[in-house]
């Protein structure tokens, strides 16, 4: 309990850190009389489309999930499998890990709901990132290629971009190359615990139980990745909440009065969940994705307030939002299982 409330404090911290960030990046870099403006002015209705969009995404999301838990009869129910999903990303924005606390969080729920063993559980959740990646860092080729070809940026600017592309995609081979070859996991695994065996006796039983899950998660990502249609029909539900997700800069520029070229949203949108997902310890890396994918948008042709405006627009959506409805549904679960 008391590591507990230390690590609370030190993310309020962090969270403060990352607003005072904010405000500074808004002092010096806007008006904020005329930011306010066009936040005020912005078309209600078309904004109220992003929010709309931004949970059809997650439903998709979950969907893509979901075909690869019906696979492996982990006998969960669509409602369910969508507020663990929301459960995940609360702990995915609040606890900046590299998205690995909200994946726990979902493992986690699963069993305490039906009792299924880690190992299989983990396998459908691990599968179902490799899904998200694909149109991620297809979504991040595009941007890539369309700056590069039809606008001026930085040297400097741009080599963060291809190394913030470089990354996701040597990311996405890593994990292809577990999926593949899951024995390297158990390999490494097994070596491991016999090293902690012959130092420490007493976590031998826990130890085992780890083997345990270890091997079961291999032998349920054999059998997952045998299933070339499931594989393709997550991949394909993934594309579509990526697509929803995207939208809601669209509607954000759309009631701004400032459509947006999809190629440029589709671009700042992936760097900005990229930086989002960096496990620094500010949650939601609240200050830095706004000073960025503000940035962005003026560097391409957006007026600066204007750039502004949107961002916060769209992080209300994208943060703010999902982390309320996020925590509405972590609250659910912790009372009903």
């Amino acid at each position: 309990m008391e590591a507990s409330v230390k690590l609370s404090q030190k993310t309020l911290f962090l969270l403060f850190v990352g607003l005072l960030l904010l405000v500074f990046f808004l002092l010096t870099m806007s008006d904020l009389k005329v930011v306010a403006e066009h936040i005020v002015l912005a078309k209600k209705p078309v904004y109220g489309l992003a929010f709309l969009f931004l949970v059809i995404g997650v439903i998709f999301y979950t969907a893509s999930w979901y075909v690869i838990t019906k696979t492996v009869k982990l006998n969960l129910n669509f409602n369910f499998a969508l507020a663990a999903t929301w459960s995940s990303i609360f702990f995915n924005l609040v606890t900046p890990t590299a998205s690995l606390g909200g994946e726990v969080a979902r493992i986690y729920f699963v069993n305490r709901k039906n009792g299924a063993d880690y190992g299989t559980i983990t396998a459908t959740v691990f599968l179902h990132r490799i899904a998200c990646t694909v149109p991620f860092l297809t979504g991040s080729m595009i941007g890539l290629l369309y700056i590069a070809s039809f606008y001026e940026v930085s040297p400097i600017l741009f080599k963060g971009l291809v190394a913030a592309s470089t990354f996701t995609f040597a990311s996405l081979l890593f994990i292809l190359l577990l999926c593949i070859k899951p024995e390297i996991i158990s390999r490494l695994t097994f070596k491991l615990t016999r090293f902690l065996i012959g130092k420490w006796k007493k976590l031998e039983s826990i130890v085992r139980m780890l083997e345990d899950v270890i091997l079961r998660f291999e032998g349920s990502l054999k059998v997952l990745m045998g299933k070339k249609r499931t594989l393709m029909a997550s991949i394909g539900l993934a594309f579509t909440s990526w697509i929803f997700d995207v939208t809601v800069a669209y509607f954000v520029f759309l009631s701004l009065n400032y459509p947006l070229s999809l190629p440029v949203i589709i671009f700042v949108y992936t760097i900005g969940m990229t930086i989002q997902m960096l496990p620094v310890g500010i949650p939601g890396m609240v200050g830095v994705v706004e000073s960025v994918m503000a940035t962005l948008y003026t560097v391409m042709g957006v007026p600066p307030n204007l750039s502004i405006a949107a961002t916060l627009m769209i992080r209300v959506v994208i943060l703010w939002f999902q982390v309320l409805l996020g925590g509405f549904f972590t609250f659910l679960l912790q009372k009903t299982l």
